[in-house]
C-alpha cells in the first residue's frame, strides 16, 4: 500500500519525503525482500531526501537478518562519516541483537564498549541479548558476569532487571544440567521482587524432573496452581512426562483424569505421553491399558495420530503381537496418516526380536518399504540385523535386506 500510495503521489507530482520512503523500506525488510529495500534506499538518494536514524536502523536490521554483514558495516560508515548521522539506542540495539544470535559476541561486545565511549547507555534488551548470546554458547560464566551486571544495582547506567532476564539464565542453567545455580537465581528472583512467570516454572519444573528431583518438582507444581497461575499446556506436558519419566505413570494418569473433570482443554500429546509411559514398562498387562487410553481418545473429541499409533504399534511388538500391530499400521494409513521410521523399526524390530529365522521374510518386507519411502534403519534395528545375521550366517539372508545400498547401509560394506 505504501508504495501504491507513493507513486500515485509521484504522479500527482508530489513531493514525498523521508517518512515515506522510511515506512516502505522498512516494511521491505521485514518482509526479507532486503534488495528491494536497498533499491527504495538508493532511490531516495538520487532525488536528494536525507535519510534519518530510523531509515538506517531499518535497513540495518534487515540487512543483519539476512547475514549480511559487509553491507551492514558499509552502511554504519555512510550514516556516520557521509551522512553524519549517528545511531541510537535502537540501532545499537538492532546491531547488538544480530551479533549475539549469530554467535558474534565479541562484536557485540565492541558495540556495547562503543556505545559506552559515546555516553549511549545500554538499555535491559542490549544486556538480555549478551546474556542471552553467551548462554547459546554455553559460556555461563560470562552470561552470569552480565546478568550481575544488571541486578547489582551498583551500575551507573541502571539498567534494571526483569523476569525476562532472570528467565534466561535460569533456562540456561538448567539446559546445562546446573539445576543449583538455576535455583540460586529462582531464589534471587524472588528476592529482588521480581515474580516468576509462567515460562519461569515451565524451566524449573522440566529441570527438577530431569535432575530426579520428583518431590521438589510436585511441590513447585502444587504452588504454581495453588497461588494464582493456571498452568498452561506446556505446563501440563511438562509434569505428564516428568511423572513419567520418573517411573509415576500411574500417578501421572490420575492427573490427567483430573484435567478430564475439570474440563481443562485435553490434548492428544497428553494421552501420548501417558501411553508411551506405559509401553516403556514393557509389561503385557500394561498393553491393555494403553489400549483403552487409545481407543478412548474418540470418546474425548481427539484424534490419534502417528505418535499414538506408533506407541501402540510399538506395545504389540513388543509382545509379539504381530498381526495387531500390522493391523494397526493399515488403519493408521486408512486414517490418511502417513507412518514413518519409527513405525517401521518398531515393526521391523517386532519381527526381528522374536528370534525365528521364519519371521526373517515379514522383516525384510518392511525393510524394502523403509527403502522405497527413504527411511533408513534406526541403531537399534541395525544391532539386531547384525546379531540375526552373526546367528545363521546365511547369504542368501543378506541378499533379502534389500537393494544393495540398503545392504550396504546396514552391512557397513
Amino acid at each position: 500500500m505504501a508504495i501504491e500510495y507513493l507513486r500515485v503521489m509521484e504522479k500527482r507530482r508530489c513531493k514525498a519525503d523521508v517518512r515515506i520512503y522510511t515506512t516502505i523500506i522498512d516494511s521491505l525488510c521485514k518482509s526479507r525482500k532486503i534488495d528491494s529495500a536497498m533499491e527504495f534506499f538508493v532511490e531516495l538518494l538520487g532525488k536528494g531526501i536525507k535519510p534519518n536514524v530510523v531509515t538506517y536502523t531499518a535497513l540495518i536490521c534487515g540487512l543483519c537478518s539476512s547475514s549480511r554483514w559487509k553491507e551492514v558495516n558499509e552502511l554504519l560508515n555512510d550514516m556516520i562519516i557521509n551522512q553524519k548521522i549517528y545511531p541510537n539506542i535502537v540501532t545499537f540495539s538492532t546491531l547488538i541483537n544480530a551479533y549475539c544470535k549469530e554467535g558474534l559476541m565479541d562484536e557485540a561486545e565492541r558495540v556495547i564498549n562503543i556505545m559506552k565511549e559515546k555516553n549511549v547507555a545500554p538499555n535491559l534488551v542490549s544486556y538480555c541479548a549478551l546474556m542471552g548470546g553467551y548462554c547459546a554458547q554455553g559460556r555461563l560464566d560470562e552470561a552470569r558476569r552480565v546478568f550481575d551486571l544488571m541486578v547489582s544495582g551498583d551500575n551507573n547506567n541502571n539498567i534494571g532487571f526483569n523476569v525476562y532476564s532472570f528467565n534466561i539464565l535460569i533456562n540456561a542453567y538448567i539446559k546445562n544440567m546446573q539445576m543449583e545455580e538455576a535455583m540460586g537465581i529462582f531464589h534471587e528472583m524472588r528476592r529482588k521482587g521480581i515474580e516468576p512467570d509462567i515460562a519461569t516454572y515451565n524451566f524449573l519444573l522440566a529441570g527438577l524432573f530431569n535432575d530426579g528431583r520428583l518431590r521438589t518438582a510436585m511441590e513447585l507444581f502444587d504452588k504454581l496452581q495453588a497461588v494464582w497461575r493456571i498452568p498452561n499446556p506446556y505446563t501440563y506436558s511438562v509434569v505428564l512426562r516428568g511423572l513419567c519419566k520418573n517411573g509415576e505413570v500411574e500417578r501421572a494418569l490420575l492427573l490427567l483424569e483430573e484435567l478430564e473433570k475439570k474440563g481443562e482443554n485435553l490434548r492428544t500429546s497428553y494421552y501420548n505421553t501417558i501411553m508411551d509411559g506405559f509401553c516403556r514398562l514393557n509389561e503385557l498387562e500394561k498393553l491393555g491399558v494403553i489400549r483403552a487410553i487409545f481407543r478412548g481418545l474418540s470418546c474425548k473429541k481427539l484424534e490419534p495420530d502417528v505418535v499414538s499409533y506408533n506407541i501402540l504399534i510399538k506395545g504389540c511388538c513388543q509382545h509379539g503381537l504381530m498381526d495387531e500391530a500390522i493391523d494397526l499400521l493399515e488403519e493408521m494409513e486408512g486414517a490418511g496418516l502417513l507412518p514413518n521410521e519409527v513405525t517401521y523399526n518398531n515393526i521391523v524390530r517386532g519381527f526381528l526380536t522374536r528370534g525365528n529365522y521364519d519371521n526373517f521374510d515379514d522383516a525384510v518386507r518392511f525393510l524394502d518399504k523403509m527403502q522405497e519411502r527413504k527411511l533408513p534403519p534406526d541403531e537399534s534395528t541395525s544391532e539386531l540385523l547384525f546379531e540375526l545375521l552373526g546367528k545363521i550366517k546365511h547369504d542368501n539372508v543378506i541378499e533379502k535386506l534389500g537393494p544393495s545400498n540398503l545392504r550396504k547401509e546396514i552391512m557397513g560394506c
